[in-house]
């Protein structure tokens, strides 16, 4: 059996899904504890910060698979992925209940275009005889990247400092513009007509 895809875009995909999902996975680990250690919420305003956030980036999830069609999919996922390395930097300011939900709610958003670019983005740049597969390949590199970026959050957690909080924070950042850098080597992908 064959652990890594053929050499072209499936493998690209591969790789970037690899770096975000890495970075995934330590913002979910160490996310609730930086926010009420470091940036000084209550368990309530976390809570009602993330529902808040989960919602937001439900409502985007439609308009934002429309989006990657208007303006193509790998252009789409390329600046959802640079915005969430941005708004991931900002969380480094967040210290209160508004500024949490504005960069959680901008950070659905972007997280929604994300997503709603994935789909298009496999459908246009694997031949349809490897998306299976190459889907198959996509899910088992998530759960390894986030198996990777939880155990290196282990490092901050153990730590639980401020600056530690903050390194976790900028890694992940890093992580979401390396992933971006790596899909501009997928082939391009015009926008698809907007239906008559």
């Amino acid at each position: 059996m064959r652990f890594l895809p053929a050499p072209g875009p499936a493998r690209v995909l591969a790789l970037g899904t690899l770096v975000r999902t890495t970075g995934r996975g330590l913002w979910m680990v160490a996310s609730a504890l930086f926010l009420t250690r470091s940036a000084g919420l209550s368990a309530t305003e976390v809570g009602l910060g993330l529902t808040v956030s989960a919602l937001v980036g439900l409502l985007a999830s439609t308009p934002a698979g429309y989006l990657a069609d208007r303006l193509g999919p790998r252009a789409t996922q390329i600046v959802a992925l640079v915005a969430s390395g941005a708004l991931t930097t900002a969380l480094v300011a967040v210290g209160s209940l508004p500024a949490f939900l504005a960069v959680g709610a901008a950070t659905a958003v972007a997280d929604a275009v994300d997503r709603g670019a994935k789909g298009a983005l496999i459908a246009g740049s694997v031949p349809a005889d490897q998306r299976v597969r190459t889907r198959a390949h996509l899910r088992a590199t998530t759960n390894v990247g986030i198996s990777v970026g939880a155990v290196l959050a282990g490092f901050a957690l153990a730590a639980d400092t401020r600056a530690a909080y903050v390194a976790l924070i900028l890694t992940t950042a890093v992580t979401y513009l390396l992933a971006a850098a790596i899909f501009t080597r997928l082939p391009y992908l015009p926008p698809t007509p907007a239906p008559v």
